[in-house]
């Protein structure tokens, strides 16, 4: 599972010494700060999550399927065209 969390504020480095405080704010709510100095980002502000999920290195089955429940249903025929465009129609089994 990634670390990732989404940018959703980016502020200059003399913006963010006047308002460190409501940066943090910002990040304990569970936003993901950039830090910039003369427009290159030097620094990201992002949530530090909870010990049980950095570590888990396992999605339970329950979970992974609520989470792409709402997907719209495999077309394969679909998929095995755009995968025989893209790549070819030999397959390893083919040999």
């Amino acid at each position: 599972m990634s670390d990732h969390v989404p940018v959703t504020h980016v502020i200059a480095e003399r913006e963010f010494e006047n308002s460190a405080a409501e940066m943090m704010a910002r990040v304990k709510a569970g936003d993901s700060v950039i830090v910039t100095e003369d427009g290159v980002g030097v620094a990201e502000l992002r949530p530090v999550r909870p010990p049980e999920i950095r570590k888990r290195r396992v999605v339970p089955k329950s979970e992974a399927l609520r989470a792409f429940a709402d997907l719209p249903p495999m077309d394969y025929a679909r998929w095995r065209a755009d995968d025989d465009a893209a790549f070819g129609e030999e397959r390893l089994d083919d040999e």
